[in-house]
Parts: structure tokens; sequence; C-alpha cells
């Protein structure tokens, strides 16, 4: 070979990658895109979680300062923000019962406060009917009238907080003239316009920080007006198998509708406390009695799918000769029906927030979900019977999902 002559043909050069390759690369791509969308997702979901426990503990927080102020824990109120009797202990079902005996409305009622005196005995909105009708001498309307001006009142076009709600928990409603009415939003309005409730005096709360959009939420209401009490749509949500919520914007939002405080998913918050003897806020029932005293380990869907050491006991209750824990059908050989693993925690505390987590989904019935056994299969039992308080639950309606997972992901505040 010639001095200085290069032998192109010597070289072994490729441009540009073979198809394999990019194959390659494709798939280390995608790989790593699903990695960082489940990394993401992951993130929003602990992070959904953390805003939600947050919420909890503020709503904790603000019941136990509702407690210093009135003396008794706020009551169970249903979806019409009427008052839930609980069951007494000699009742036959109670264990039954107090699956059901929970609410999604107190927490905004009591802690945040939004009707008008008629109803939680605190705000006029300025260009209501019910103001104009109701409104004490020297409340101005939307036209900034003053019927009155030697008796102004303080400005309470701002409504959130209440006036006390007395010695009901409802504002006298319970002794409302008609037994149809007692306990409800038409008997509070009733009290309220014949004089018999507070519409002045100390403004208590709000016990909550106003919460973001998408916090609140209301339920459908059907003929809701500003002097004439509604009632609840009873829209049930499929998936949550709980009252269909609706946010500002929503077709179905009505801003005089009940209040709920929701979770960051968009499920309302449930708000339980022991039970108390009926009409008698105040005072619980003793340890002494037999053979039934209560607990919060009573309310099935508040036990810990997990737990960590020293923290687990029992909870159980006798009945027909045996001793139920939960309502499935496995016995442990012993005589115990179903599964009675508690905390120590439920055990002693007085009230508790729930949530259902990221499924939106919770088995009241049964702490662990073991499929095919009653409680869990979709037909044994259900919520239902939430929404119709006076009877047993009808099995055919609003079932529990049969799923493994449905408990593990619920979230629980516990107070005292």
């Amino acid at each position: 070979m010639a001095a200085g002559h290069f032998n192109h043909d010597s070289l072994d050069a490729r441009h540009g990658f073979t198809l394999t390759e990019l194959l390659v690369a494709m798939g280390i791509i995608v790989v790593l895109m699903s990695v960082l969308v489940v990394a993401v997702g992951g993130a929003r979901e602990s992070a959904r979680v953390v805003t939600t426990s947050a919420t909890m503990a503020s709503l904790s927080q603000g019941v136990v300062q509702f407690r210093e102020d009135v003396g008794y824990l706020p009551p169970v109120l249903d979806e019409d923000r009427s008052i839930m009797d609980p069951p007494e202990l000699d009742d036959a079902n109670i264990f039954h019962r107090m699956q059901g005996w929970y609410s999604i409305t107190s927490p905004a009622e009591y802690l945040l406060g939004y009707g008008h005196h008629g109803e939680d005995g605190y705000g006029f909105s300025q260009d209501s009917s019910f103001a104009q009708a109701y409104a004490p001498n020297g409340w101005r309307d939307a036209s900034g009238n003053d019927p009155d001006p030697a008796n102004d009142y303080p400005d309470e076009s701002v409504r959130f907080g209440i006036r006390n709600p007395g010695f009901d928990g409802i504002w006298t409603s319970s002794i409302a003239s008609t037994v149809s009415k007692r306990g409800s939003l038409a008997g509070r309005l009733e009290r309220f316009s014949v004089g018999k409730a507070e519409s002045q005096g100390q403004v208590l709360g709000p016990y909550l920080q106003l919460p973001e959009r998408g916090v609140v939420g209301t339920l459908g209401w059907e003929n809701a007006t500003e002097t004439v009490p509604g009632s609840w749509t009873g829209a049930i949500d499929p998936v949550s198998s709980q009252p269909t919520v609706y946010f500002p914007g929503d077709a179905g939002y009505d801003p005089q509708g009940p209040k709920v405080i929701c979770d960051a998913w968009g499920s309302p918050i449930r708000y339980y406390r022991l039970n108390y003897p009926t009409g008698a806020l105040s005072r619980s029932y003793p340890a002494s009695n037999a053979p039934y005293t209560p607990s919060l380990s009573q309310f099935i869907v508040l036990r810990p799918w997990e737990f960590d050491p020293g923290t687990m006991t029992d909870f159980l209750v006798p009945q027909d000769g045996g001793q139920y824990g939960d309502f499935n059908s496995v016995l442990d050989g012993g005589g115990t029906l179903g599964d009675s693993s508690t905390s120590y925690e439920l055990q002693s505390g007085e009230f508790a927030f729930f949530s259902p987590g990221p499924d939106r989904q919770s088995n009241n019935w049964q702490r662990n979900d073991f499929l095919g056994i009653g409680g869990n299969d979709g037909t044994n039992f259900n919520d239902g019977w939430h929404y119709n308080w006076g009877g047993l639950p009808p099995f055919t309606e609003w079932s529990v999902p049969p799923t493994e997972e449905v408990n593990t992901d619920n979230i629980v505040e516990v107070g005292s």
C-alpha cells in the first residue's frame, strides 16, 4: 500500500440506529413513563390522604371547642338536617341499628353554621324572603331600607356561625307544636316564628376555618325555598352508595340545600358519636350498663384494618346466646360470631370522623371483607336503611360492594 493511502473499506462505519435499537429505546421510555405515571399518581393520592386527614383533624378540634361552649357533643342529624334519635339500649336490634346511626350534615351545621335565624339562629341574607318575613326590627333589606332606625341590629349578612342550639341541640324544635315537626327544620322555623327561639345573643363559631373550594358541597333538595324547608331528594351516588354531593357549578347544586363537608375525593365525611339516652345530649350511659355499653367500637366501619403492636383489643355484644363481633357468619369455635377485633382508641373515644378513602367505598357491616360471606356478597347487608331510620335494613337497595379491598383505605379520626 502506497504511503499516505487511506483505505475507506477497512472501516466499519455505521450511521443512525437499527430497528432493534429503536424498539429497545422506545421500550425503555415506555417503562420509565409508566413508572413516572405511577409515582405521580401515588404522590397525588398520598397528598389527598394527607389533606383529608388534616380536614378531619380540624373537624375534631372544632367539635372539642363546640363542646366547651355548649356542654355537649353535636347531635346526629339526617340528610334533611333533622335529629336522628339514638336507639335505646333495650332495643332488640341495637347492634344492627347503630351501624346506620351517623351523620353527614352535622359537621357543617354545627361547626360552620350557614342557615338563617329560623334554621341555626344566625344570619340573614339581605335578599332573602325569609329575612323580609322574620328579621328583627332594624334589619336592612336588600334595597337598604331600615323600617326602624332606632333599633338597629348588627349586620348579619355574613352567615357563618350559630346561636346556641339550646338544651336539645336543635334550637328547641324538639318541643314544636306537632309531632311531625319535632326535631325537624320545620320545627325550628316554627319555634323562631312564634318567638320561642333565641335570635339574638352570642354568636358561636365558626369552629372550622372556611375550607377551600371543593370541600363544602350540598345535597340535592326538593322544594327548597327561603321560608319553607325542603327535603333531601334521596339521590344516591352509584359508586359510594352515599348521597350525591353537588358543588358550585354542578347542575344539581342548590345553595339552600343541606351542606356537607367532603374529603379530597368528594365523598361526604361522616360524623359518629357515642350513644346517649334520647333527649339527653350531655349524658352518657354508665359503663355498668349491661349487656351493652356504648363504645365507638360498635361502629364496625371505624375499626382499623391493621393494628400496631399493643393497640388491639376486642369488642363483643352478647346476643341470642352468643357473642357478636360483626355480622359475617364465620364462627371461631367458641360462640363468637364475626370478627371482634377493635382498638383501645375506639374503646375510649367519644366521637369520630370517617372517610371511605380513595375508592369512595366502605363496608359498614364487617371490618374484614371476606368474599362470599354474609355481609359482603352484595345482598345480605347494605346501607339503605340509614335512609329509612324507622326500620331494619331493606336488604335489596344500595348493597355493599363485594370486594376484599373496600375497607383497607378507610380514614378515621377519633376524638375525646
